[in-house]
């Protein structure tokens, strides 16, 4: 079994008590001369009157006497609390009455008044600190590991601060944890700062190495990389906030000596990394830990200057301890991986409770069906684990917002809007608009004030991401609130509504399409307030009344406007116009759709299903997204001055020529999702004949239709008992087009491709490289494989996928999909 803190801060005092152990600008202490220290403050706190498990507060600052006092507490079988000094005296009073503190630690005499308005009496700690060891040490007989180490209170950033307990074998088993998989050899130099509670601070004490304080509050971050490289660290953990804040100095640089970062608090992102990078010598180290005030040490994860820079987030990592870290769904149900869920902690590292206060207790510490009878710790935070079983961050719980029925991470919008220069920091928060319709605002800290705009920005990111994700409203801030951690304090931000409005007059629009689309909004929606630029969806509209507009828009402008545009690429008076503009000008629309930011990866081009619609591939466009870039192809006759293709070989000679025209190499990766797949072998088929290398070919969930020789029997039958004899008969003079030659003109784009469809004999196209992805709920027949078997030959693949023919495409199944299929396209 590992040592206790004690035991092994000992073993440190015995084999070399002349070995530094802290400093605090010229105040140094060596391991004698800590133990010594401790000792006193100990005896101290014994004679007062304490019992075990008491608690006794600290009102000094964060440096050496805070560590001293800790110790001191660790030694004499008290519960620690540190009151900072720094906090209003209502809080302080409000901390004093959650922790029941009985006594207080103070470092001089004047500070005698202020602990006594704190309602406890004070223990004035030893002034110079004694250095000759006591004979015999300060030591309790009984053992303590059930007893907490301290109360820490959380920065409330949004509510009300909760006292979090942490017993000490808990607090053992945490730094055991954590020295297991990041090593500190005694001659590392370390400093933690700026605000990190006390037990972080004391876990290089265990092995012999020498802890540094430096006040970055009182100093800032220039001094603070002066005082790296004339300190000599080697060692350092902190928080990103702080980091960033040496980044953003000029010519910023870390010293040469410092060959390891540990950066804890948020996730870290691409351009932390680029910035280490760019400060620091080849080889230095960037390491991100994960954990929270409820359990300190979860997952862990490092990055090498030199190494490639393969992520938008940096993941979490690997658990510090295996098989402790579970993901579960709303049913607190384990799920697979690549599943996104809520992360949960089965570590005995887990806080025992939330200092008087049993409901949020009974809300964060329960049991689940893999947690052993063992109240487990649910931390509130999103994320997955991949194939390899590093765990990734997906957020925090209520970070989740479902925007026009599209459930979003509020992380994705930030990284973002951090990539657009002159912005220093981010927030991205839902609220609830006008007619209690949610909506995204963006509070944003640049670099300098007032900074960019927010049209500027909203044109950035419309560029790059769905419409649906990006803010409706931008506010800028001199400075955005924020604990010492740099952790943002969102009940501090204004409301949107009241700091910015988005209003605009009927006056304001620029031309007559934009004066017929509005009319056409007051008429759908029943009300005018709305301007140009506000989304029909953030003013009312829901998924009905928006087709029914489109139909509308289609009958004013003689142009069709697919549905899934709306999404992607927004639904305001503004971008519709100029949309239906330029098409009415070039004649047509691009046949090339992104659908998502992007990623470093080979892209998808996505076939449409039956009447050119691309709405199916969102949310796995979206899964996608930082990963893989991914197209859509839109269709011919999706407008009026184009003619609908009627068989599958012209869809598919158009699509391959969009895709020989997109200028991206070979070989291309091609995804079809139900009638889709039927397009996309047959898009395989042509680039072939054009001289390209095959394919990459994705087949989702596609049956084989053309497999049922009666099916246009079927369909006019279904037709004419539903009442619909003109259909049923028109289906009939279909099934005759092919063997007779009669053929009559589509009536749209969905009959056209219904058309195309039934008609289609697909012939054999071996692929060395072919997967036919299953819905776990059966579309796909033993039939249907065989047929895909022939067609494509010994290089298919067959997959199962969780979910039905709908669902296995939507969250969550969508993140399971998205991790198999990225297995194999890079095996």
């Amino acid at each position: 079994m590992a040592d206790s803190f004690l035991a092994a801060f000992r073993k440190q005092v015995v084999a070399s008590p002349d070995r530094l152990a802290l400093q605090d600008g010229s105040l140094a202490m060596s391991y004698q001369d800590l133990d010594a220290a401790t000792d006193a403050v100990a005896r101290q706190l014994h004679e007062s009157g304490l019992r075990i498990g008491s608690v006794v507060g600290y009102t000094g600052g964060c440096g050496a006497g805070r560590v001293v006092a800790y110790i001191a507490s660790w030694k004499a079988g008290t519960t620690f609390v540190w009151l900072d000094p720094a906090m209003p005296e209502p809080a302080l009073l409000d901390l004093m009455e959650n922790s029941q503190a009985e006594a207080i630690m103070i470092e001089s005499e004047a500070q005698r008044s202020a602990a006594q308005t704190l309602g406890a009496p004070p223990i004035v700690l030893p002034s110079p600190w004694p250095t000759r060891p006591e004979t015999p040490p300060f030591v309790l007989a009984e053992p303590i590991g059930h007893i907490n180490a301290y109360i820490r209170y959380t920065s409330g950033s949004t509510g009300k601060p909760k006292g979090v307990e942490v017993q000490r074998r808990a607090e053992d088993h945490s730094h055991n944890l954590y020295l297991d998989q990041i090593t500190i050899p005694p001659d590392e130099r370390t400093a933690i700062f700026p605000h990190f509670w006390p037990s972080t601070c004391i876990m290089p004490l265990r092995t012999g190495a020498s802890m540094h304080y430096f006040d970055f509050n009182r100093r800032g971050p220039r001094e603070l990389m002066e005082w790296l490289e004339t300190d000599n660290i080697t060692w350092a953990f902190t928080f990103p906030a702080v980091f960033r804040a040496m980044a953003d100095e000029p010519n910023a640089r870390l010293p040469d000596c410092l060959h390891f970062l540990m950066l804890s608090g948020e996730p870290l992102l691409r351009r932390d990394a680029e910035r280490f990078d760019r400060m620091t010598r080849p080889g230095a180290v960037l390491g991100n830990s994960y954990g929270s005030s409820e359990h300190i040490f979860l997952a862990h994860t490092k990055h090498v200057n030199g190494e490639p820079v393969l992520f938008d987030t940096m993941p979490m990592g690997f658990p510090y301890e295996p098989g402790e870290i579970h993901i579960v769904d709303e049913d607190d149900r384990p799920v697979p991986p690549g599943v996104e869920g809520q992360i949960v902690s089965t570590s005995l590292g887990n806080f025992s409770r939330y200092r008087r206060n049993p409901e949020r207790t009974a809300q964060t510490l329960r049991t689940f069906a893999g947690s052993n009878e063992r109240p487990a710790y649910f931390t509130g935070d999103r994320g997955y684990f991949d194939a390899a079983g590093v765990l990734h961050p997906a957020g925090r719980a209520d970070d989740q917002i479902k925007i026009r029925g599209y459930t979003l991470r509020t992380l994705d919008v930030e990284q973002e809007v951090l990539s657009f220069p002159g912005i220093r920091r981010a927030v991205v928060v839902g609220f609830d608009g006008p007619r209690d319709i949610k909506r995204l605002a963006c509070h944003f800290e640049p670099e300098e004030y007032p900074g960019p705009s927010g049209t500027d920005i909203r044109a950035y990111l419309s560029a790059r991401m769905p419409a649906y994700m990006v803010p409706g409203y931008f506010i800028a801030h001199k400075a955005l609130p924020v604990t010492s951690s740099g952790k943002m304090i969102r009940r501090g931000l204004p409301n949107p509504l009241e700091a910015q409005s988005a209003r605009s007059a009927d006056g304001a629009y620029e031309n007559e399409t934009e004066r017929q689309l509005a009319a056409i909004w007051r008429d759908i929606l029943g009300h005018g307030d709305f301007g140009r630029t506000e989304d029909f969806f953030d003013v009312g509209g829901d998924s009905l009344q928006a087709m029914a507009m489109l139909v509308s828009a289609e009958q004013c402008f003689k142009l069709r406007v697919p549905l899934e545009s709306l999404i992607l690429n927004g639904a305001t008076i503004a971008s519709l116009a100029a949309r239906i503009t330029k098409a009415l000008v070039n004649k047509t629309g691009p046949s090339l759709v992104a659908m998502n930011r992007g990623g470093a990866a080979a892209p998808l081009y996505a076939l449409h299903v039956t009447g050119g619609h691309l709405s199916d591939y969102l949310e796995l466009a979206h899964a996608l997204d930082g990963i893989r870039p991914m197209f859509g192809i839109s269709p011919r006759g999706l407008e009026q001055a184009t003619t609908a293709d009627t068989s599958i070989n012209e869809v598919a000679r158009h699509a391959a020529e969009t895709i020989l025209d997109s200028g991206h190499p070979g070989p291309h990766t091609l995804i079809g999702f139900s009638a889709g797949g039927a397009f996309a072998l047959e898009t395989a088929r042509q680039l072939i004949d054009a001289g390209a290398p095959p394919p990459r070919l994705i087949v989702l969930d596609t049956n084989c239709a053309w497999l049922d020789r009666l099916r246009w029997v079927r369909m006019s039958w279904r037709a004419l008992r539903g009442g619909d004899a003109v259909l049923s008969g028109q289906r009939l003079l279909d099934s005759m087009a092919t063997p007779t030659g009669l053929k009559r003109k589509p009536q749209n784009l969905d009959e056209a491709h219904l058309r195309a469809l039934l008609a289609h004999r697909p012939t054999r196209l071996p692929l060395p490289h072919a997967l036919l992805v299953v819905g776990s709920e059966g579309l796909i027949t033993d039939a249907d494989q065989a047929e895909w078997a022939r067609l494509l030959g010994p290089g298919l693949e067959v997959m199962n996928a969780p979910g039905d023919h709908m669902s296995m495409i939507r969250a969550p199944n969508v993140a399971a999909l998205v991790q198999r299929l990225e297995a194999w396209l890079r095996a």
